[in-house]
């Protein structure tokens, strides 16, 4: 079985495969807007064409009708015998006269260039004009030309520019995520570097701190001979470092989290038991908040996974819970298992998150602005570690009424 990928990892494929989409949409649309203007400009032309012929067959029969009025009829037959244009005189009245179609044409008169589409036969492109001799009406001439010469190429067209347009597509879709992925290599590079130096920090700085700690409590364990301010100033020595200590541990346990590593060796779990040890091990916190913690559990509810790993997870969950609840509030803890997944939730009655700040409580160091004592790193490695175990971490609220985190862990096997 293949390590899990992490939440970096994840994130830089779906930033390439965002990039590669935008590449292969902007190409998109780009080659939708030139096949549309050049089939655009393809049919114009074939119906510019079409006019172009039936117009000067009309120019040429005119002046043959002013010439010789009386063999009108012979000279119109004779010109509509040449491609495929037909001929059709019409009387001052717009009574048929002649045509040079097997059948009359149901289709009224319409002076100028235009389309028709027949229930039966073919379509027919047509040109109308009137005869005029001395402001005299001597009737309509109109000439039609087989409109397949304009759809035909014009559907062999769009079948090309389809199969082209899919061909240079996947072209463009196989070079969109080359270029996405040499676009990524950079940023990846960039935050690799970043998380080891991360990792690296919190690692080397791990031992100077706990040093400096264990010194500033061993001073204060036998405060013989200190004075006060030097006893205020051990104190605040030892607050901070104790603070810098958990802020190292925190970025270290990201790093690690981001990094495609295995996961620590997981073990079954019963998530009641230790959810009632946390209970217990929180309960002079709540007591000293004047809250009332309690907690619920169905039996069984086993999974697999990191005892520690989950231990801090519901811990920073009970954490915040408490932190966040006002003096005569209530936090309850409830443990079930609905044969899918085992759930755990934390549900308090305290000041509630804002609507605008929900969609950030798992973003690293964010707080609100009043909240300068704490890191803002305890739900995004909340949030880790619940992801490293394949299960969901969702976080409701409501301003002024409470907050509730629930968590859903697969059941083993």
């Amino acid at each position: 079985m293949l390590p899990p990928i992490g939440r970096a990892e994840s994130a830089f494929r779906a930033a390439r495969l965002r990039l590669a989409l935008w590449y292969g949409l902007i190409t998109a649309l780009l080659l939708v807007l030139f096949a549309t203007g050049f089939y655009a400009y393809v049919r114009l032309t074939l119906v510019e064409r079409i006019d172009d012929t039936i117009a000067h067959v009309a120019e040429v029969l005119e002046r043959s009708i002013r010439n010789d009025r009386q063999g009108w009829p012979r000279g119109l037959s004779a010109t509509g015998e040449d491609d495929r244009i037909e001929v059709e005189w019409f009387a001052a009245d717009g009574r048929p006269v002649f045509s040079t179609l097997p059948a009359p044409s149901p289709v009224p008169l319409h002076l100028g260039y235009f389309t028709v589409h027949p229930d039966h036969g073919e379509p027919l492109r047509q040109f109308t004009q009137s005869i005029k001799i001395d402001q005299e009406i001597l009737g309509y001439l109109r000439v039609s030309h087989p409109w397949f010469e304009v759809t035909k190429p014009a559907a062999e067209l769009v079948v090309d520019l389809g199969l082209g347009s899919v061909a240079v597509l996947t072209v463009v879709a196989l070079c969109s995520w080359g270029l996405a992925t040499l676009a990524i290599a950079p940023m990846r590079e960039s935050y690799e570097r970043l998380q080891q130096f991360a990792a690296d920090a919190s690692h080397e700085l791990r031992n100077p701190m706990a040093i400096l700690q264990t010194n500033a409590q061993a001073a204060l364990f036998a405060p013989e001979g200190l004075s006060p301010p030097q006893q205020q100033h051990l104190e605040a020595i030892e607050r901070i470092s104790r603070r810098l200590s958990r802020t190292l541990d925190d970025l270290l346990l990201l790093a690690r989290a981001d990094s495609p590593m295995p996961p620590p060796s997981r073990q079954p779990c019963d998530l009641a038991a230790l959810v009632q040890t946390l209970v217990q091990e929180y309960e002079p916190a709540a007591q000293a908040k004047s809250l009332d913690l309690s907690m619920t559990a169905e039996e069984p509810c086993l999974v697999m996974g990191d005892r520690d790993g989950l231990a801090r997870l519901f811990g920073n969950l009970l954490s915040n819970a408490i932190s966040y609840t006002p003096p005569g509030g209530h936090v309850h803890l409830a443990v079930s298992n609905d044969g899918a997944a085992v759930q755990v939730t934390v549900s308090d009655t305290g000041v509630g998150i804002a609507p605008g700040d929900l969609p950030h409580i798992f973003d690293r160091f964010w707080r609100k602005s009043e909240d300068q004592q704490r890191t803002g790193l305890g739900l995004a490695i909340a949030l880790a570690i619940a992801e490293n175990h394949g299960g969901h971490l969702k976080i409701t609220s409501k301003l002024g009424e409470g907050t509730q985190a629930t968590l859903r862990l697969p059941l083993p096997g």
